[in-house]
């Protein structure tokens, strides 16, 4: 849903196009024309037939352009000011870690003042540009606090390339030849640099199965090896239901609860995203339509740790948005007639996004 590639396309085909241009290179023009065209047209021709052919094209175009552009945005900047707000973003990304400061910054320098990677200045050039401008765009208009971390994935390219030419100029440079006196030496050096890597920016590993009962499966204090709520939330629809499940996740964006069912969503909004209410009411709106004439078998929403269904007002400020710990806006005010027609089956608290939250599993009470 985000635009995080276009940058380094959109400054490559202006830069390449004004270097035709200025040397007069027309047949090369017409030729990056026609393979850019054909190109386009191979990834996107299957995907305009896809809507094309479920009626949905209004609604791509709704949600890709005018939602993300106008809606999803998270700063109420000039759009000079946005493209200044992406690039501080992406300066404090390189600042941020010592490893991505040595990849990055060091590595941006060394091959400007080298010849490793590219041998003229405007290759050089060309690569800076793409790689500026597609920060750019990758967090364009996002405030710097309201960034989440795969967001900067997108940047990753432009650190590796630096520095494995660095790395590679290295090894000819002191002449490290391998051979089978050092064979096992090098290959268990780049095991153990490879772990370090991969644990030094990524503590994913805390929250696997190395750690059966931890934060993101269960907060219960237990030595008995413990399922998500998804996975619990899971195995009681499919045992409980006739046929395939329906459900609703309400108010929060899906966290995989449809999978784990079987579930396959029978509304058009069946999650809810980071946008305010009253600039998408539809949402949280045609959600609670669908409590109101119990459409489906199951409801799944959440609360912070230790509230109740009819006591969990939102946090103040959130105007109908998602908040941290993808918590919803609040349930209080649907209490009555969520009640009304579903009872609770049970719940399951665990740790997302550094917040304690508690999810809910509620049954429709009559048949439909």
């Amino acid at each position: 849903m985000k635009y995080t590639l276009l940058g380094g396309w959109i400054i490559f085909y202006l830069a390449m196009f004004a270097y035709y241009l200025k040397h007069k290179s027309w047949k090369e023009v017409s030729k990056m024309i026609r393979w850019s065209l054909l190109g386009f047209l191979v990834a996107i021709v299957p995907w305009l037939i896809f809507f094309l052919a479920t009626h949905s094209l209004s609604a791509f175009f709704h949600v890709y352009f005018y939602e993300n552009m106008h809606i999803y945005m998270l700063s109420d900047n000039s759009v000079f000011a946005k493209f200044i707000e992406s690039l501080t973003i992406y300066s404090s990304f390189l600042r941020q870690d010592p490893l991505i400061f040595v990849c990055g910054f060091i590595g941006y320098i060394y091959l400007l003042f080298s010849k490793s990677a590219f041998k003229t200045t405007w290759g050089k050039m060309l690569f800076v540009m793409m790689m500026v401008v597609n920060a750019a765009f990758i967090v364009y208009g996002y405030h710097p606090g309201q960034v989440y971390q795969y967001y900067e994935l997108a940047f990753f390219p432009y650190l590796v390339i630096p520095s494995v030419f660095a790395f590679v100029n290295a090894i000819k440079k002191f002449d490290v030849k391998i051979n089978d006196q050092n064979e096992s030496i090098v290959l268990l050096s780049c095991a153990l640099l490879s772990f370090f890597l991969v644990l030094g920016v990524n503590d994913n590993i805390l929250s696997s199965k190395i750690f059966p009962n931890n934060g993101s499966v269960t907060l219960n204090q237990t030595n008995k090896p413990q399922q998500p709520a998804q996975v619990e939330f899971g195995n009681i629809m499919r045992a409980q239901s006739n046929g395939r499940p329906t459900m609703l996740n309400y108010g929060s964006i899906d966290m995989g609860f449809y999978t784990t069912s079987g579930a396959l969503p029978s509304t058009y909004y069946f999650q809810n995203y980071n946008i305010e209410h009253d600039k998408a009411p539809q949402i949280l709106n045609g959600q609670l339509d669908v409590i109101k004439k119990h459409k489906v078998q199951w409801i799944v929403l959440n609360t912070p740790a230790g509230i109740q269904i009819n006591k969990w007002n939102g946090y103040t400020g959130a105007q109908g948005k998602i908040t941290s710990g993808n918590l919803n806006p609040g349930t209080k005010k649907i209490s009555k007639i969520l009640f009304k027609h579903y009872r609770i089956v049970t719940n399951h608290t665990q740790n997302f996004e550094s917040a304690n939250v508690t999810y809910w599993l509620l049954k429709r009470k009559t048949s439909h």
